[in-house]
């Protein structure tokens, strides 16, 4: 009697273990097939929206066409002042391993406007002359990156300036190679005639 009572309690120990397990996992399974009904019903899912990459799993249950790439503008992000040529750097990080496009624009108002640096770059980084543009203290830099479908774009977090009134240095408009050139062969032939005529006197 006692043997079959233990028995019992056994059973109904695995029982409830068991319903208790079955039940964690359905919850677990329901709460992703939730994330993923929610991400179905998104246009695109991107990545500036979270500040780590816990998006990653989710994007990787979709299509190429749902992780927009990771964008973040480095230099200038306020505060800088430019002058002459200067490197702007971002990053843009494709979730899918995508080729990326990306342009850039400045906006001499606080972004109110936004004009073309360069578009259909490939690299993270160029390298700007700013003495094309006006001096102001209220510039901003934007970068506009295009996935296969979907894209990103950030922009710096705050406004630099751009400063080339200083004094024009005389290396700032060096001379011409082929003026050196020839100065150079007209000193060199007066040197010459220099030399002949000493010899002969």
């Amino acid at each position: 009697m006692r043997y079959n009572l233990r028995l019992a309690e056994a059973f109904a120990l695995a029982l409830f273990l068991g319903s208790f397990f079955a039940l964690s996992l359905g919850m677990v399974s329901n709460s992703e097939a939730e994330l993923y009904r929610g991400a179905n019903d998104a246009q695109a899912v991107t990545a500036a929206e979270t500040d780590t990459w816990d998006m990653r799993p989710l994007c990787a249950w979709r299509t190429r066409d749902v992780c927009a790439p990771l964008v973040e503008m480095t230099i200038p992000n306020g505060g800088e002042v430019f002058r002459g040529t200067e490197l702007i750097t971002w990053d843009a990080i494709p979730f899918n391993g995508e080729p990326l496009n990306q342009d850039l624009y400045y906006g001499a108002d606080g972004g109110a406007e936004w004009i073309i640096i360069a578009v259909g770059l490939r690299e993270t980084s160029f390298h700007w002359d700013t003495t094309d543009i006006p001096d102001g203290e209220n510039y901003l830099i934007r970068v506009v990156v295009h996935g296969e479908v979907t894209g990103g774009q950030d922009q710096s977090d705050g406004v630099f300036t751009v400063d080339n009134s200083g004094d024009v240095s005389p290396l700032s408009n060096p001379i011409k190679p082929e003026l050196m050139y020839t100065i150079s062969a007209v000193v060199g032939i007066f040197l010459v005639l220099a030399v002949l005529i000493v010899r002969r006197i």
